[in-house]
C-alpha cells in the first residue's frame, strides 16, 4: 500500500504526461482502494499512505479527493493523537521508541496540518485540526534526521485568536531561535503564521482589535530575520541547493513569504476582501499615511515575488518541482493590476504601467513554463492569460479603468449578517482549491448569498467563470 503510493507519485514529478502516467494513477487507485477497504485499521503507515494520496491526487487535479482524504488525513492525526509527543523522551534516553520513529511522526503531524489549513483558507467551520492543541516540536534540520541523532528544536505559539493575557507567555520579542532547525521548520513557521493572519482576515476581531495587524507584520518580520544562512535566497545558496535537489522547496518557502505578506497587507484594504467591504475597523482607525504604505508594501511583495520566479527561470526544471507556487504568480500578477487601476493617480499610470509589464511578462513565462511540468497550472495560466490581455486592451482605451476582483463591497453591507455567516464559496478566491472542489461537484446545494437580491458586481452574481470585474 505504501510502496504503491510512493510510486504513484512519483510518476507526477516527472514532465507532464510522460508514458509512466496512467500506470501511477491505477497503483494510486489500488492504494487508495486499500486505504478505504480497512478504515477501521488506524495506523501510522496509513496514515502516510493517505497523505502521499493526496499529493497524487492534488497533481492530477483531483480537489474533491483532495477534500476528502484531507478530512481522513485529520480524524487519524486525532486518533493517534499526533499534535501530542509519544512521550517526554525526546532526547530518546530510552528503547521505547527511535529517534527517527518520533521526528517521522512529527513531520507527518505537520503534514497533514498543512494539508488542513491549505484547503480550510483560515474558515474555522472548514479546518479539522484545532491548531491550538498542536503541542510537538518543529521538525529538526536534515543532518539530524539523516543521521538519526535525537535533539530539541522548538515548539511553537499556536493559540492565535485568544486574548492576550490568555495566550502563551513565551512569545518571542526578538526573532525566533533556529536551533537544530531546517527548511522545514521554517515552513511549518510560515504557515502557522499564514493561519493566524487569515483567521484575523476572517473574523470579527478587527472590529475590536484592529491594531492586531502590528503584530502579525512583526511575526513576519521576525521569521524573515531570524532564516539561517543555508536558507537565504542567494547566489551560492542557490546553486548548493540546486546541486542538492532542493531548489524547489528554497524557491516555493521564498514566494510564500511573499504570499502571506500579500494576504496580510491586503486586509488594509476592505474592497478587495472576500466577500468585498465597505470599512472594516482597520480602515477606519488607521491613519492615511499607514494605509497607503501598506497598500505599497502589497504591491512591493507582488513584485519580489516576480524577481523570484525569474531566477526559478534560469534553473528549470530543477526549481519548478512545486506546482503550488502557481497559485501565487497569479496572485502577482493580478495584484500588480489591482494596484495600478485603484491606487496610483491616472496621471502617474502610464509610467508605473511601464515598470509593472515587465514584471507580469516574468509572471506569465514564469506560468507557462511551470505548465509544461505539471498539468493542473493550466487552468491558472489560461485564467492569467486572459486577465493580462484584457488588462491591456481596457487600459489602452481608457487610462482610468479600474479592476475589481472581490464584488461589490456593498452587498455585504446589505446582507447585514456576521462575517462567519457568510457561505464559504464567498469567502476565498474562487481559484482556491475549496472553490475548485465545489464547482466539480453536480449534486452540491448552491451556496446561500443571505436575505437580499443580489446586484450587479455582487459577488454572488455576474458571470460563472469571470474572475474580475471592470468599472469605468
Amino acid at each position: 500500500m505504501l510502496v504503491l503510493s510512493v510510486c504513484a507519485l512519483a510518476t507526477k514529478t516527472m514532465a507532464m504526461r510522460n508514458r509512466y502516467w496512467d500506470t501511477g494513477c491505477s497503483w494510486a487507485r489500488e492504494a487508495q482502494k486499500m486505504v478505504l477497504g480497512e478504515l477501521e485499521d488506524v495506523n501510522v503507515r496509513r496514515l502516510m499512505c493517505i497523505v502521499l494520496l493526496y499529493e497524487h491526487a492534488n497533481r492530477i487535479n483531483e480537489q474533491r479527493l483532495c477534500y476528502m482524504l484531507s478530512g481522513l488525513a485529520s480524524r487519524f492525526t486525532q486518533a493517534l493523537s499526533l499534535n501530542l509527543e509519544y512521550d517526554h523522551d525526546v532526547l530518546h534516553t530510552t528503547d521505547i521508541m527511535t529517534a527517527v520513529e518520533r521526528e517521522s511522526r512529527r513531520r507527518l503531524m505537520w503534514a497533514c496540518y498543512i494539508l488542513d489549513t491549505m484547503l480550510a483558507c483560515g474558515l474555522p467551520d472548514l479546518q479539522a485540526i484545532d491548531t491550538s492543541t498542536l503541542r510537538i516540536q518543529l521538525p529538526c534540520d536534515d543532518r539530524h534526521f539523516l543521521y538519526k541523532i535525537a535533539c530539541r528544536t522548538a515548539t511553537v505559539q499556536t493559540n492565535f485568536m485568544l486574548p492576550a493575557d490568555q495566550r502563551d507567555t513565551d512569545r518571542p520579542a526578538a526573532p525566533i531561535p533556529s536551533t537544530n532547525q531546517g527548511l522545514d521548520a521554517f515552513l511549518v513557521r510560515l504557515y502557522l503564521v499564514r493561519d493566524h493572519v487569515l483567521q484575523y482576515i476572517n473574523s470579527n476581531t478587527d472590529a475590536q482589535d484592529p491594531w492586531r495587524v502590528v503584530s502579525l507584520i512583526a511575526d513576519l518580520d521576525h521569521w524573515k530575520e531570524s532564516l539561517t544562512p543555508e536558507l537565504q535566497f542567494n547566489s551560492d545558496v542557490i546553486a548548493v541547493r540546486k546541486d542538492e535537489g532542493t531548489l524547489a522547496a528554497l524557491v516555493s518557502l521564498h514566494v510564500q513569504y511573499h504570499q502571506v505578506n500579500c494576504l496580510l497587507y491586503r486586509c488594509t484594504i476592505p474592497s478587495m476582501l472576500f466577500p468585498a467591504r465597505v470599512q472594516t475597523g482597520l480602515s477606519v482607525k488607521a491613519s492615511p499615511d499607514f494605509l497607503a504604505e501598506s497598500r505599497k508594501g502589497w504591491f512591493g511583495h507582488a513584485c519580489a515575488m516576480s524577481s523570484i520566479f525569474e531566477v526559478a527561470l534560469q534553473h528549470r526544471p530543477a526549481a519548478l518541482a512545486d506546482h503550488a507556487v502557481a497559485g501565487s504568480a497569479y496572485n502577482a500578477i493580478i495584484i500588480k493590476w489591482l494596484y495600478l487601476t485603484n491606487f496610483v493617480p491616472v496621471d502617474e499610470r502610464p509610467q508605473q504601467l511601464e515598470t509593472i509589464l515587465p514584471l507580469v511578462d516574468i509572471d506569465l513565462q514564469f506560468l507557462r513554463v511551470i505548465q509544461g511540468y505539471h498539468s493542473t497550472v493550466s487552468t491558472t495560466t489560461s485564467m492569467a492569460e486572459k486577465l493580462v490581455e484584457e488588462a491591456k486592451q481596457r487600459f489602452s482605451q481608457n487610462p482610468a479603468v479600474r479592476l475589481s476582483e472581490t464584488g461589490n463591497p456593498h452587498a455585504y453591507a446589505r446582507l447585514g449578517l456576521p462575517l462567519g455567516r457568510i457561505a464559504p464559496d464567498y469567502r476565498m478566491n474562487r481559484l482556491s482549491a475549496f472553490a475548485r472542489m465545489r464547482q466539480s461537484i453536480p449534486d452540491r446545494h448552491a451556496p446561500d448569498p443571505g436575505p437580499v437580491s443580489p446586484e450587479e458586481g455582487d459577488v454572488w452574481a455576474g458571470e460563472k467563470e469571470r474572475l474580475w470585474t471592470w468599472t469605468e
